[in-house]
Order: structure tokens, then sequence, then C-alpha cells
């Protein structure tokens, strides 16, 4: 285990060992999955107790809209193989539409969110980027209308959305499957 220990010394010279987490080992990677995890579930018992309820979507990109490192950099400049990637000023946009939409038909565009993103695993795929959404819904707007806003307000792709899906679903993508590392090895790209 990477984890370095600092040392603070008291007034008077006695040592105090402080161990500090490094990020990126198993049990790091392990400990910071279940935090979110832990604030996803209290956010849903929090919005199921207010009357609410959850609702879970996928948000694909299609061939169209699908974003690549060579839209943001000159790859032969830098020497790295073009690949498709995230764009998050597309998320953002499409939250900007959907809490619209939201006032607009209803009054109120209040909801919280949980979201991690992540490439697909499925070589047939391509990796494709994708994101997993969990919406925390309280302001009484029917979970299938709720879809429709979704579906029209993402324009980048295709989502595949569920009212509730479990809380833990969306958590295990936000460090990979495995004790926290993708299939590469690496940290997936997240927002939450």
């Amino acid at each position: 285990i990477r984890n370095p220990t600092k040392y603070l010394y008291k007034q008077g010279g006695q040592k105090l060992i402080y161990k500090v987490p490094c990020g990126y080992c198993a049990e790091c990677v392990s400990q910071r999955r279940n935090e979110w995890l832990f604030r996803a579930y209290q956010q849903a018992k929090t919005t199921l107790s207010k009357g609410g309820y959850l609702y879970f979507d996928t948000l694909t990109y299609d061939n169209a809209n699908l974003p690549h490192i060579s839209d943001y950099i000159d790859c032969k400049e830098h020497n790295i193989k073009d690949f498709s990637t995230f764009n998050h000023d597309h998320f953002k946009l499409f939250l900007k539409r959907l809490r619209r939409k939201l006032e607009y038909h209803h009054g109120n565009n209040e909801f919280k969110y949980f979201l991690t993103s992540e490439y697909g695993t499925d070589d047939r795929f391509t990796h494709r980027p994708h994101y997993h959404i969990i919406f925390y819904i309280t302001n009484g707007i029917n979970p299938l209308t709720f879809s429709k806003y979704v579906a029209e307000c993402w324009q980048y792709g295709r989502t595949d959305g569920q009212p509730y899906q479990p809380v833990s679903y969306v958590a295990k993508h936000i460090y990979g499957y495995d004790v926290g590392y993708g299939n590469n090895g690496t940290i997936p790209a997240t927002l939450a």
C-alpha cells in the first residue's frame, strides 16, 4: 500500500503519526467509492421520505455527436492516436435545457442528481463514452413525463431511462467494476 505517513510534532517535540491516503491504491479507491455510495443512499432516503422518486438514465452519444480528442487538440502534434472522449459542456447544456423545460411546463425545475461517466467495456461498441445518472425528483412530475423531457433534452444521442434503479448500480461505476480500477488500470472519468 502506497499510503504515505506524515509526521507532525506537538509543542515539546512529541511526534504524532498521521496516515494520509494515497488516493490510488485499491483500499483508498474502495473507500472513496463507499463514501459516494453512502451519499447517494442518503439522498435517496431523503427523496423517498419526501414522497419523491428516483429516475435512472444512461445518456449515450450517437456517431454524429461523438466527441473525439482531436476536437480539442492536434493529435499529430502531440503524437497520440485519436479516440472518443467526453465533453462535459454537453452535459451542462443538457441540464440547462432540462431545467428550462421543467420550469416552463411545471413551474418548478428543482431536482438533484448523481452522475458518473464511463467508457463502454464491450469491444464491439468501441468503448463509447456515456453517462449514468440518477435524478432525485421531489417536484411531483410524473416519471413518464420526466423520461420524455430527458429524451428531448439530450440532443447528442440516445437515452435509456427507467424509473428507479438501485443506487449501487450507478455508484459502482464511479471507480470501475474491479476494486477501484477500470479495465485499462486507470480510474475512469467521473463527475458527481
